[in-house]
């Protein structure tokens, strides 16, 4: 351990849970994961943490509590500084960006089966936070809520385009 403090860029990203207590994952380069981005300097966290999501998905969301955190240093040895927050959205059309190639509404068991590291780290702690109660970090009040815990067995509508799997995805109109 070192005595000199971290410097790094901080990056925000959202288990971000739909209508159908779902949970949305991106495919970019480095696979599936939540969306998100880094955080502006003239930005509050839950501004950033919006932004991003509206630029990847076009989604409007409500911002919930941090649930995990995670610091590191990439390949050129810059330090990084991740939060995941639990977020939700009454919105399910995505239309991604040019960041990602692809997108997927997953059962919370599906997701952990797609996430690795950290992603999955995050995404059970933001099960075990239920739902976004009371007043969340960017002052929604009301209750969002809840999630089944990640070893529920999923239910699909047969109408919304869901697998076997609890997947639900398709072409963004």
């Amino acid at each position: 351990m070192t005595d000199e403090p971290l410097r790094a860029t901080i990056s925000q990203k959202a288990a971000l849970f739909g209508p159908r207590d779902d949970v949305l994952l991106l495919r970019g380069e480095a696979g599936w994961e939540f969306p998100g981005g880094r955080i502006g300097t003239d930005e509050t966290p839950p501004e950033g943490l919006r932004r991003e999501i509206r630029e990847e998905t076009r989604l409007a969301v409500t911002v919930g509590p941090p649930v995990h955190t995670v610091a590191w240093e990439n390949s050129e040895g810059r330090g990084r500084f991740g939060v995941v927050y639990r977020c939700r959205t009454d919105e399910r059309s995505v239309r991604l960006s040019e960041e990602h190639d692809d997108w997927e509404w997953l059962a919370p068991a599906a997701a952990l089966d797609r996430l690795s590291g950290a992603g999955v780290a995050a995404l059970e702690r933001a099960l075990d936070r239920g739902s976004i109660a009371g007043r969340g970090i960017d002052g929604a009040s009301g209750e969002s809520g809840t999630v089944p815990p990640a070893d529920a067995e999923a239910e699909t509508d047969p109408d919304a385009g869901g697998g076997e799997d609890g997947s639900d995805r398709g072409d963004a109109p």
